[in-house]
């Protein structure tokens, strides 16, 4: 595995890598989407801006195993919004957390909860909600492993 590390997004040049990448990740192990729990159309990628920052997990290739230097690969991905306060404390939240297909079961997602909190942390924020798509409980444990409950179904 090379160096991981992260970027903001740009709508105009990464709004189709990120449609594709979390379209991938959230398609349910049935292989058939529910309303809602998707981007279902490409143009919806410009709300998504609008509203917050996507930022991307990107890794260097690995020279050892023969592939081109200084090339990367995105193989991650986050959207982070602010979400208002409590008790005049800022709150972020995360969604559409995703890391590519091909490159699940690497440690991949930790680092990149990691980033959220430190984003967070970097804006002034004290707390961080994240939002998980019914089609995908098994997230709910991952999640919790880093202090976060479940609040609402």
């Amino acid at each position: 595995m090379g160096k991981v590390h992260f970027r903001e997004a740009s709508q105009e040049k990464d709004s189709g890598l990120l449609f594709e990448m979390i379209n991938e990740s959230y398609l349910p192990d049935d292989g058939f989407f529910q309303e809602g729990l998707r981007i279902a159309k490409f143009e919806e990628m410009k709300g998504l801006f609008e509203m917050g920052k996507f930022f991307l997990m990107v890794e260097e290739v690995d020279e050892e195993k023969g592939e081109e230097k200084g090339k990367e690969e995105v193989v991650g991905c986050a959207h982070c919004t602010l979400n208002g306060k409590i008790n005049q404390l800022k709150r972020m939240k995360f969604k559409l957390l995703t890391i590519k297909q091909s490159c699940k079961g690497r440690g991949l997602a930790s680092k990149l909860i990691n980033f959220c909190h430190e984003h967070a942390r970097e804006v002034g924020c004290s707390f961080g909600d994240i939002d998980v798509v019914s089609v995908k409980p098994w997230l709910i444990k991952v999640y919790e492993k880093y202090g976060y409950r479940v609040i609402g179904e």
